[in-house]
């Protein structure tokens, strides 16, 4: 016989997806302030599998996201996605609350991700501004020109690099 979940009872879930091609400071303060300011029960942090030009292979990047997501607390998933519409689809919505955790640096990018009104329909948005100026891209340009990324990057994930 199947669960059944009444509305009080859902967990609410933030998901919190990306490349982390590397993960950085600016993705923990998205991560806390979405956590802190809505209240989420859990936050997932799902690190993409595919996705072209990445510095870093994925079993470093789920590597380094899990050993991030467990010192605040959070939860990886234990799904591999490729798209957020697939991710979201991995938990049941009579269980799930699910929140996507999303910069409002995307906002008018969002309406061109895969399955976009589906996605819109199965899940609330939680927009962050970044207020670090930080961006994976800007590591990685800095890795590229051997220049120093210690501020930028936790001491714990250097290691994974």
């Amino acid at each position: 016989m199947g669960e059944i979940f009444l509305e009080e009872t859902k967990i609410k879930l933030g998901l919190f997806g990306g490349t982390f091609d590397p993960v950085h400071n600016g993705h923990i303060y998205i991560a806390k302030e979405a956590e802190e300011s809505h209240h989420l029960d859990e936050v997932h942090w799902g690190p993409a599998k595919h996705k072209k030009h990445t510095m870093f292979g994925f079993k470093k990047r789920r590597q380094a996201v899990s050993n991030l997501a467990k010192k605040l607390g959070h939860k990886v998933s234990v799904h591999s996605y490729n798209s957020s519409i697939e991710w979201v689809k991995c938990y049941n919505p009579k269980k799930y609350d699910i929140h996507l955790i999303v910069g409002k640096d995307l906002r008018n990018q969002i309406q061109n991700w895969k399955d976009f009104e589906e996605l819109r329909a199965l899940c609330k948005w939680i927009w962050v501004d970044r207020a670090l100026p930080i961006s994976s891209t800007m590591i990685r340009e800095r890795i590229n020109n051997k220049q120093h990324i210690e501020a930028f990057i936790p001491c714990r994930i250097k290691q994974f690099m």
